[in-house]
């Protein structure tokens, strides 16, 4: 007698291995994954227990990398490929790109020449997103059956049809894109809410983006979108690093002030906690100077950033044709908003205080994993989501 095993279209023949639908941050500096696990998310790790991982794709010879680029060998390193992915020659050169390789433009599309290949965007972002996939599958040991990864509100459909083209070299199945701000309302839940207002402040290592949503009956609509792709907490970093170099009186050359570079981003994160912070000038190397950096300090150092990145919000407000007292809520995204003066000054200028209790890192991921998991009819939630957007 021969016994036949039925399974339905698409599903796995194995049952004792499970599918999982994953949700991916694809972010300009760091992206990360996120899953749905015994109802609540879960951002995972990989086996360094690292959930961030730099969005940085190195080239070799005969390897190719994703993440930080530790080695100085010769190698061809591409970050924020976010920038490039969906646009053409023209575009880029408004912006004042930077390129580490010779490129060219064949078809309208941008291919960068990487030791004997061309390689596009749309194949550099592939690996980020394989990178992600295997990270998924290894920590979870079941199949990837598919996926939610979120944009920008403001990309448009070259750029959301390129995400999708790199998640299909990745070997992904996307469910849907979504928007950046929408993943962080349904991550918190406003997706519960009959009407409101909502301003999503999303400040990363590179970029600033601000968003107002409508959200009405499960229908979320992006009202305007903002925002400063060269302003985020790098720029806080370096401002930061300046102003040790001329309090201590040095003089560094491009090594020694890359070492402050990456030092001052440990005083940085030291000053969320505490009111100031002793300078150790021999971890970077140099004779130490009994000089300490206040959280006040800081503050004034970053003020004309903070100004102008409210200054943006205001616009969008005024956009969207709104006053500030018509925003029923404000939720902080991104690592940079972790910086306790920001979160001050959204305060006190919009007179709200923001949303802010889920880790302004993973909020994204959240959301698009609650809506992965939505979208694969293994949820009891029901979610009509209709996500407008602005192009």
């Amino acid at each position: 007698m021969a016994l036949l095993q039925i399974s339905e279209p698409g599903k796995s023949q194995d049952p004792h291995k499970k599918s999982y639908y994953i949700g991916i941050d694809l972010g300009t500096t760091n992206s990360l994954v996120a899953v749905m696990q015994n109802s609540s998310p879960v951002v995972l790790k990989d086996e360094f227990n690292k959930e961030l991982f730099p969005s940085i794709v190195t080239y070799r010879e005969n390897s190719i990398e994703v993440g930080e680029n530790k080695s100085n060998d010769e190698s061809i390193v591409f970050r924020s490929i976010k920038r490039f992915i969906g646009k053409n020659l023209e575009d880029l050169k408004k912006e004042h790109f930077y390129s580490p390789c010779d490129y060219l433009e064949e078809n309208n599309i941008v291919k960068f020449k990487v030791f004997e290949k061309l390689i596009t965007p749309i194949e550099i972002t592939s690996e980020i997103l394989k990178h992600l996939k295997n990270i998924s599958h290894e920590t979870l040991a079941g199949e990837i059956a598919g996926c939610v990864i979120t944009v920008p509100a403001y990309f448009d459909d070259a750029q959301r049809q390129a995400t999708k083209d790199a998640a299909a070299l990745s070997g992904l199945k996307v469910l849907r894109l979504l928007n950046e701000p929408t993943a962080a309302a349904i991550a918190y839940g406003l997706q519960s809410k009959k009407i409101s207002k909502v301003m999503v402040y999303d400040l990363g290592g590179g970029t600033f983006d601000v968003s107002i949503l409508d959200l009405n009956d499960g229908i979320f609509k992006v009202l305007s979108t903002g925002g400063d792709s060269s302003l985020g907490g790098d720029d806080f970093d370096n401002i930061l690093a300046d102003h040790i170099e001329k309090l201590c009186n040095l003089n560094l050359n491009e090594e020694s002030r890359h070492k402050l570079y990456l030092y001052v981003k440990e005083i940085k994160k030291s000053l969320s906690d505490n009111n100031a912070v002793s300078l150790n000038l021999s971890k970077i190397g140099l004779k130490n100077k009994d000089i300490s950096i206040t959280q006040k300090d800081f503050n004034l150092l970053i003020n004309d950033l903070v100004k102008k990145t409210l200054k943006i919000s205001k616009n969008v407000l005024h956009d969207a044709k709104l006053e500030i007292d018509e925003i029923d809520e404000i939720i902080l995204v991104g690592g940079s908003t972790r910086t306790p003066y920001i979160k001050q000054m959204i305060e006190s200028y919009f007179n709200k205080e923001p949303l802010s209790n889920i880790n302004p890192d993973n909020v994204v991921a959240i959301g698009a994993s609650i809506q992965a998991d939505i979208l694969s009819g293994e949820s009891d939630e029901e979610l009509l989501l209709l996500d407008v957007i602005p192009l």
